[in-house]
């Protein structure tokens, strides 16, 4: 599944973002960090409604998400 975000940036116009989500066929494998070790962390609904530090858009891309993979 993806989502296209467009936000308006501050002397730049506007940024795109093409957000990629999908659900792991083995959920024992524990994947911590990209190729390129770039730290990831998984969360679920509560974690994302509680977190205080996620951006708005971040929190709201998650949400979708995470009723995406319900079905």
């Amino acid at each position: 599944m993806h989502r296209f975000q467009l936000e308006f940036v501050p002397h730049h116009s506007q940024h795109m973002n093409f957000v990629f989500f999908g659900k792991c066929k083995n959920p024992d494998i524990k994947v911590k960090e990209t190729d390129e070790k770039e730290k990831l962390r998984w969360f679920n609904k509560k974690e994302v409604l509680g977190d205080p530090v996620m951006l708005e858009s971040v929190r709201k891309s998650a949400l979708v998400a995470l009723e995406a993979i319900k079905t």
